[in-house]
């Protein structure tokens, strides 16, 4: 880019705006000029469009007399001009410039406040007035638009009997006439005013569902059920809804919300039979948003090569699980979701802002390489939302601050956040200087150290939810570092969780990281080369310390916009406090760790003193929110301030001071923590324990079989094998047995132990080491033993085994005899 002097150009003449782009697309924008131009003296200002500049492309260029804003198309026109007035509002000089999308789509996504959308809390639902406003859509497309997103995405369950009418079933309508009329004039309103702007418009539902009336009507459940008659009425709700309005852009749905009792090739036959017919029918290409969730990616890639599908197609696919601040990489649950895009369809990375809500957050490097590595030949862009938080009035500050509010709705308040995916997802290239522009804007001389405190305080949330990493949006909540649900997906060990909200230091020691790119708790204690806990956590604390001096530094110096610093300032004190918390939390989690597996007790005091030292952060955070923010609902973590956790965070102490080290050989039956310890005792070479499940067998027979994760024998009783001439049972047959394959780590005596299930006393299985059957060792229920449950059994005689590979094969004729696993236990354990 090149500056060239305002006066040598203009003359000091008076601005004047030509508008050569027809519509109300390049209007928009032209009026943003001419606020900006009040007074000013640059000369004529001409924006137009050019054949050589790609769709939403624009050019700057100081010419003789004035400027020429030329654009690829409407939207690059009101890019350009956005751009232009920003310039000379921000710096008083408007320099050459050229941009092009670095993505093609840039939505935003709306969970729509209508009975049945499901994933809203009780009191997002009970406060959507703010939905019906006109006002409030003219604000938020305003910001959309400046901020260059192009599209807008609505989603609900089954919106239809609310929005339309269908000639076929009028029973599908669910409101009163009046009011689906108002509905109706509302919807066209809303569509309408979003393509003024640029903004394209997508209805996204979950399907199967229909309309309470219609399921009342033909007496089948509204959700979930399949038929011809739903099918059609699928179809018909289509039609209608674009008959109803045309100016809505696109359509879309879930693979599989409501889908349960479907196959995954029955699930893209209803999507081809519904939505894919439905709108073949229509006189347009109308673009098809698909979400992959629930979905399988060779059925929906053969489902659309056979469709035959005209328009655009977009697969709605996870960046990064349900939390979009973590890693600026994506992890996808099955990497052929990418391998198949090519001639099929093209990405749309779903970025599911299920992490923050009520701080702010604004970090521009972060966003930067998530646009970075989003992009690529089959990547059409992405969709940002949040399945929780509902962007409408700011309604959780106490009455004590409502007096700094100098904005009514929570976009409004984030407008930072906002603008960074907005502006870096058209341009990852836009200078930190942009943003620099708008603080000082905002805070005169304290603008560069708010604009720095955001910048670390931004770094935070995707560092500590990288290091302890949850898929799903109940399993983490970063900035209340709580989530009940362990669902642990794309993960190789199911998390340590207990079925509280708050994650206890226990959980942050048997948690996996985000793609095994840092070393995980048990890899750090067993020596990992790669960044481990306390590498994460000295990052934490200089973030939390960074943002503290920024705010700090700031305080003083602010010329303007003294209410919403006092928020920012409040923000900020809690966030840089929140990262010293994770920083002492993690370390304290890495000493106990090192404790529990044979470390000196002075590892442990290290954990509590760690512990202490977050307990005094997290208060430092409850102080800088108590008097800021109401106690308010979360949705699926129920009510949340950061006061009512004070009572875990220090119970966290308390679990690190009565913690002991592990016994080699101990077993946890519940909650996944077994397995941790095997996996981290074999880390350290410490465990000489050897486990085998019943799903890792080399082979099984007849009438063994596999149930879920444990053998059963299934079927009446095989005849007994006949006796050998020596008079021996013969057991190297291989019917009716299961055989493994496993690795002794050194040469001992070693006792079998297994988990068994046994129908009646008679009976049990018999276990042969390298097809040795000279020896009894046979696994029966013992004298008294419970039948039908789950126990431990043990062989009495240790097994002299020497290091390296044996087999280990189970033998049973026992019908309704059950076994889940086998270990082989060191004998002097």
């Amino acid at each position: 880019m090149s500056w060239v002097p305002l006066l040598a150009l203009t003359a000091s003449a008076a601005t004047t705006v030509r508008n050569e782009v027809p519509g109300p697309i390049g209007e928009f924008g032209a009026a943003a000029v001419r606020r900006a131009m009040a007074g000013a003296n640059l000369g004529r200002i001409t924006i137009s469009t050019a054949r050589d500049l790609a769709p939403e492309s624009f050019r700057i260029r100081a010419i003789r007399g004035g400027y020429s804003i030329a654009a690829g198309d409407g939207r690059g026109a009101m890019y350009g001009a956005f751009d232009f007035a920003e310039q000379f509002e921000l710096n008083g000089k408007v320099e050459d410039k050229e941009e092009r999308p670095s993505l093609g789509v840039r939505a935003l996504k709306f969970n729509v406040p209508l009975p049945g959308t499901g994933y809203l809390s009780e009191e997002d639902l009970a406060n959507n007035q703010w939905f019906w406003s006109l006002d409030y859509w003219r604000r938020f497309f305003d910001m959309a638009a400046s901020n260059r997103y192009n599209a807008i995405t609505f989603w609900s369950a089954h919106p239809y009997g609310r929005m339309v009418r269908i000639p076929k079933y009028p029973e599908g309508v669910e409101v009163p006439a009046a009011e689906l009329e108002r509905n109706i004039a509302f919807f066209r309103q809303l569509f309408q005013m979003a393509a003024d702007r640029g903004l394209d418009t997508y209805l996204v539902t979950w399907n199967i569902h229909v309309s309470r009336t219609f399921a009342e009507s033909h007496r089948i459940p509204a959700a979930g059920f399949d038929s011809p008659l739903v099918r059609d009425y699928q179809r018909e709700a289509i039609r209608a809804l674009f008959d109803t309005y045309p100016m809505l852009t696109g359509l879309g749905t879930t693979a599989g919300e409501r889908m349960s009792d479907l196959t995954a090739r029955q699930k893209m036959d209803w999507i081809a039979d519904t939505y894919l017919a439905a709108l073949k029918q229509l006189p347009r290409p109308v673009p098809f948003l698909l979400r992959y969730w629930q979905a399988e990616p060779e059925p929906l890639a053969a489902m659309l090569d056979a469709a035959h599908y005209a328009g655009p197609v977009y697969l709605d696919i996870k960046f990064n699980g349900e939390h979009m601040y973590s890693s600026t990489e994506p992890h996808v649950l099955d990497p052929k979701w990418v391998a198949l895009a090519h001639g099929r369809y093209r990405l749309l990375w779903h970025l599911r802002n299920d992490d923050v809500f009520i701080l702010r957050w604004g970090d521009p490097d972060f966003v930067r390489e998530t646009v970075r590595h989003m992009a690529g030949p089959d990547t059409a862009g992405f969709v940002e939302g949040s399945e929780i938080d509902v962007p409408g009035v700011d309604r959780i500050h106490t009455e004590a601050a409502r007096v700094h509010l100098d904005w009514q709705y929570k976009f409004e308040k984030h407008w930072f956040r906002y603008m960074l995916w907005g502006r870096l997802s058209f341009d990852c290239d836009e200078p930190d200087a942009t943003w620099l522009g708008y603080f000082r804007q905002r805070f005169g001389a304290a603008g560069d150290a708010v604009y720095e405190a955001l910048h670390q305080s931004g770094k935070i949330a995707p560092l500590i939810t990288s290091y302890h990493w949850n898929y799903m949006n109940g399993d983490w909540y970063p900035e209340g570092s709580i989530g009940s649900w362990n669902t642990s997906y794309e993960q190789p060990r199911v998390n340590y969780r207990r079925a509280t909200m708050y994650h206890d230091i226990r959980t942050y020691i048997f948690n996996n990281t985000l793609g095994g790119e840092m070393a995980n708790m048990p890899e750090f204690v067993a020596g990992s080369a790669k960044a481990g806990p306390l590498a994460v956590a000295d990052r934490l604390e200089q973030y939390g310390t960074r943002t503290l001096q920024a705010i700090a530094q700031a305080r003083g110096h602010v010329e303007r916009g003294a209410r919403e610093f006092a928020c920012t300032d409040a923000d900020m004190v809690a966030y840089g406090n929140l990262g010293l918390y994770y920083a002492e939390k993690l370390r304290g989690a890495a000493h106990l760790a090192r404790w529990m597996f044979g470390a000196p007790r002075q590892e442990q005091q290290e954990a509590v003193a760690h512990l202490e030292r977050a307990l005094k952060a997290w208060k430092e955070v409850v102080a800088a929110t108590g008097n800021h923010y109401l106690p308010h609902e979360v949705w699926l973590f129920g009510q949340f301030d950061w006061k009512r956790y004070v009572p875990d965070v220090e119970d966290d102490i308390r679990i690190a001071r009565e913690t002991k080290p592990f016994r080699p050989g101990q077993t946890y039956a519940d909650e996944g923590l077994h397995a941790w310890l095997v996996y981290a005792e074999g880390l350290l070479k410490r465990s000489r324990t050897v486990r085998v499940e019943a799903a890792s067998a080399q082979s099984v027979t007849a009438p063994l079989a596999l149930a879920g994760n444990y053998f059963e024998v299934q079927g009446a009783a095989a005849a007994a094998p006949r006796e050998s001439i020596t008079g021996a049972r013969e057991f190297l047959s291989p019917e009716a047995s299961a055989t493994w394959r496993v690795e002794v780590p050194s040469d001992g005596a070693y006792r079998l132990r297994a988990n068994c299930w046994w129908p009646e006393h008679g009976g049990g299985f018999t276990v042969l080491i390298d097809e040795d059957n000279t020896g009894s060792r046979v696994l029966r229920p013992a004298k008294g033993a419970v039948l039908q449950t789950w126990q431990e059994q043990w062989f009495a005689t240790p097994l002299e085994l020497g290091e390296g590979r044996h087999t280990i094969r189970i033998v049973s004729r026992t019908p309704g005899a059950r076994l889940e696993w086998l270990e082989l236990v060191p004998a002097t354990m």
